[in-house]
């Protein structure tokens, strides 16, 4: 398990180093992102090629910045590419995790990704 100690942008490199290591050392079979995961989904997916990935989309960073917080217009051209961005990341995962059906019908929908590459795990 690779988790941070560091706080604050030190967290990035250090799990990104960790991860590196683990890769190398123990070959994992297959890669678990949870909590936060949007913010390191391309580099552990960039680790961790060759094998599955599975993303706990704990939050969908596009409907959070642009439809419930509104700090980006959902038209907005920078919207357009934080799409784009994420949807080619989630494509690249092999199984996205979320808490209930309505989060992967939406987030499924919003991103144009397959429903049946999400998973619903009640918490």
């Amino acid at each position: 398990m690779v988790k941070n100690s560091r706080t604050g942008l030190l967290r990035y490199p250090e799990v990104f180093w960790r991860l590196l290591k683990t890769r190398l050392k123990d070959r994992p079979d297959a890669y678990l992102l949870t909590f936060r995961g949007y913010e390191m989904l391309l580099p552990v997916r960039l680790l961790s090629i060759g094998k599955p990935l599975i993303y706990d989309e704990f939050i969908n960073p596009i409907e959070w910045v642009s439809y419930e917080h509104k700090k980006i217009g959902k038209y907005n051209p920078l919207t357009g590419l934080l799409w784009l961005y994420y949807r080619l990341l989630l494509a690249c995962t092999s199984l996205i995790l979320t808490d209930t059906e309505s989060h992967a019908d939406l987030s499924a929908g919003m991103m144009k990704v397959r429903r049946d590459k999400f998973l619903t795990l009640p918490v």
